[in-house]
């Protein structure tokens, strides 16, 4: 669970921008903030989890090649191959996405909106093109809808906004960046 939350929110931004972005992650009544910082060719994200031994934080370090996933109790680092052959099938597959021609500002950022359909359930996303490339970590991210549905029409970009639904229409997660510097 902890492993596919990460995934789900991981991705990677342009080569040619760097800086850090602080969002909060919602699932049910927890409200966890991640904090990304993007440098050339690399991410390195950091989660911090209310659990019931106390805190805990999870970081994720990501080039091209491969990924270092650590905490309080562990530290590992796969290649791209070797980490392709730990993931297990999909919970969910994208049925189709859809770039609905929408556009707002959000955060100072033009942001336009996908729509994703998965064997699960619904998914929006308001897409910035201004700093990152989701697309590019896609085979680390096989389970996440929101990078499969960027990856399935060819949109490069970093989510500023989301939400993921059941099938009976319930937010079962969402996403919102609070701030961005460079």
């Amino acid at each position: 669970m902890l492993l596919t939350i990460l995934i789900l929110l991981t991705s990677y931004v342009q080569p040619n921008w760097s800086g850090t972005i602080q969002a909060t992650l919602t699932e049910g009544d927890a409200s966890i903030p991640v904090v990304y910082e993007f440098a050339a060719n690399s991410l390195n994200m950091q989660m911090t989890f209310d659990m019931e031994q106390g805190r805990s934080t999870l970081n994720m370090k990501l080039s091209q090649s491969s990924i270092e996933l650590s905490s309080d109790n562990f530290n590992q680092t796969y290649s791209k191959a070797d980490y392709k052959k730990l993931q297990t099938k999909p919970l969910a597959h994208v049925m189709y996405a859809n770039n609905v021609g929408q556009e707002k500002t959000i955060q100072g950022l033009n942001c336009e909106l996908l729509e994703i359909q998965t064997s699960l359930g619904k998914a929006i996303a308001w897409i910035s093109t201004d700093i990152g490339d989701l697309t590019q970590y896609a085979d680390f991210f096989h389970d996440d809808p929101i990078v499969q549905g960027l990856h399935s029409v060819g949109i490069k970009g970093f989510p500023i906004e989301y939400k993921i639904f059941n099938t009976d229409g319930s937010i079962k997660r969402s996403f919102q960046v609070t701030s961005i510097s460079n």
